[in-house]
């Protein structure tokens, strides 16, 4: 696409644009007014003091997602994305060790002197 004058690191000279409109600046002071009114509405009933939004989740989920947090930490458990659905599953970390083997049957392992090397030609630093 083309250019901008900010798109140079080093051009001091920025022109900015031209003022719109009066209706058009108009509209725009209106849009954010309201943003700002809505954004107040929601702070005001649906936060607490220090602006801390109420949980939406009961005390015995918060204590299994605490549970589930804990476990994926310590590495027991795998939280990922299904192909299908998209929804999410748990499994071991030997399940999913097994699940992706058979993605990677077959491929060569490399060392990082390898991976190196190959950056540096494919990308043309040689």
């Amino acid at each position: 696409g083309a250019r901008k004058v900010t798109d140079s690191k080093g051009n001091s000279r920025i022109t900015l644009p031209k003022a719109l409109p009066a209706n058009e600046e108009a509209l725009f002071e209106v849009r954010r007014a309201t943003w700002e009114k809505v954004f107040a509405d929601y702070f005001t009933t649906l936060c607490d003091e220090e602006g801390v939004q109420e949980s939406n989740i009961t005390p015995e989920e918060e204590e299994g997602l605490k549970s589930l947090t804990k476990r994926v930490a310590e590495g027991s458990i795998v939280v990922c994305q299904t192909d299908k659905s998209g929804r999410f599953a748990i499994m071991s970390m030997a399940d999913y060790e097994y699940a992706g083997s058979k993605h990677i049957k077959g491929d060569q392992e490399v060392d990082l002197e390898f991976i190196h090397q190959n950056q540096e030609l494919l990308n043309g630093h040689c």
